[in-house]
């Protein structure tokens, strides 16, 4: 016969709240520790991730400013009107252009990449009466270090001749080769105008006429040595002053108020005149005076062109003496009787 009887429960003894914490409590530390290992651990990465994000926003703002330094300098070097250049001298002798803005090709004709590696094809361009003072002079910068200067002519591919002026700064690097940093320029316009400039002032100095150039309040700026030599006054005497100093009175008539708005309104006057020498004598002179416009038509500069006409008049004197006066008893003519009667009819027809 089965035994359905239960049997007995053995109940579980009980403990005290106290009892259970002392007998967790290294279970709670660790749990406890694992905790706040695991809450320092994601702040260790939220710190991480912030400070990275951060630090790409700096390489991020950094690399914007570099692109445009590097864009600003592109732009500056590619639109000055020469040419941006390193150049340098290898230790062997050879040269090339380690670093060239695009401008090079409008002074060369060869664009940057041609000159990068080999810088004989320009010296092969060189004028060939320009090509050894050329080369002394970058010899002679890379053994004193001094800032190398020159100008010379170029032979263009496709401009022909032209004028480049260069300057550049020298520095010897640790591989014994030296480089210059510097920048060219074609300044054959440049110095075409110059040409012309002192031609222009050979031919005034070299000129028998008399010049005197005035600023646009009619005060003298430049005179010429033929002035000089006709009225007696140097430059310094002169300079500032008005033209009316050469004026016998003030009725000669180049240096009256007529003549002179005549000139200003861009008219020219141009006669027989007399002017005052600094010794107080007259000098009878073909005088013209004229305006000089700049590009805008403003009249900037006066210009006063005389010539002494003395041994012209003297002439005229002999020949007026000799038409007139007997050759042999100095007793006036018959032409000149008639001239006086002439003279003098007319001045009694007009005063009746």
């Amino acid at each position: 016969m089965v035994d359905l009887r239960v049997p007995p429960f053995d109940a579980a003894p009980v403990v005290t709240f106290e009892e259970f914490v002392r007998q967790n409590l290294i279970t709670a530390l660790l749990i406890l520790g694992g905790v706040l290992a695991s809450i320092a651990f994601f702040l260790r990465v939220a710190w991480l991730n912030r400070r990275l994000s951060l630090l790409n926003k700096e390489l991020h703002s950094v690399a914007e400013e570099r692109n445009q330094l590097i864009q600003r300098f592109t732009e500056l070097a590619n639109n000055v009107p020469g040419a941006l250049y390193q150049y340098r001298l290898r230790a062997d002798g050879s040269s090339h252009f380690p670093f060239a803005s695009e401008r090079i090709h409008h002074v060369y004709g060869y664009p940057a990449s041609v000159v990068g590696n080999d810088a004989s094809v320009v010296f092969s361009s060189i004028h060939s009466n320009d090509l050894d003072r050329l080369r002394r002079s970058i010899t002679d910068s890379a053994k004193s270090l001094a800032q190398w200067n020159a100008t010379y002519r170029f032979n263009h591919p496709t401009k022909g001749e032209r004028w480049i002026e260069g300057s550049a700064t020298p520095s010897r690097q640790p591989d014994g080769s030296i480089t210059w940093h510097g920048y060219i320029a074609d300044i054959t316009e440049e110095h075409l105008n110059r040409e012309r400039i002192q031609l222009t002032a050979r031919v005034v100095a070299a000129s028998h006429e008399g010049i005197v150039i005035l600023d646009s309040h009619l005060n003298i700026i430049e005179v010429n040595p033929a002035f000089t030599r006709i009225t007696g006054y140097d430059f310094a005497t002169v300079k500032g002053r008005s033209p009316r100093i050469l004026a016998l009175d003030d009725r000669a008539p180049p240096f009256s108020d007529n003549a002179l708005r005549l000139l200003n309104e861009g008219g020219m006057w141009r006669g027989e005149t007399r002017l005052c020498s600094k010794q107080g004598k007259a000098i009878p002179v073909m005088l013209s005076m004229a305006p000089v416009a700049n590009a805008d038509q403003d009249f900037t500069h006066f210009v006063m062109l005389f010539s002494d006409i003395t041994t012209i008049k003297q002439h005229e004197e002999e020949l007026e003496r000799i038409a007139h006066y007997d050759a042999l008893t100095g007793i006036p003519n018959r032409r000149l009787l008639i001239d006086r009667l002439q003279q003098a009819t007319a001045l009694a027809r007009r005063t009746e």
